[in-house]
């Protein structure tokens, strides 16, 4: 143990490199992927979105149009068909990309609060 202490210095960081590494590296990665989250949010109210939406519904429509529908038929459509398709397509994928950015900040919020 005497001639670890010789050469504490040099291995101050090793030692401590989990620590490090909690202390600089976790509340930075944090940073990023509440970034990342607040991008992720920000693009899923988009009116990029809104109008992907619309467009799909709208070709969508457009079979049920060809199908030559009945009114009441052509709604259910629109609602059965068209709109969940929209949604599994476009809202879906982005809302997975969110709860899983959640998790992440989740798990990086307890490692800081455990460390502090």
């Amino acid at each position: 143990s005497h001639i670890r202490d010789l050469f504490a210095p040099s291995l101050v960081c090793l030692d401590n490199k989990q620590e490090y590494l909690e202390y600089y590296i976790v509340p930075a990665k944090l940073f990023h992927e509440q970034a990342v989250l607040d991008e992720l949010i920000e693009r899923l109210n988009s009116n990029e979105i809104k109008m992907s939406i619309e467009t799909t519904v709208e070709q969508c429509a457009k079979e049920a149009t060809m199908k030559k529908l009945m009114d009441a038929d052509y709604q259910n459509y629109i609602t059965e068909t068209c709109q969940p398709r929209a949604n599994s397509q476009i809202t879906a994928p982005l809302e997975k990309d969110i709860a899983a950015k959640k998790a992440i900040i989740s798990e990086l919020e307890m490692k800081i609060s455990k460390s502090i």
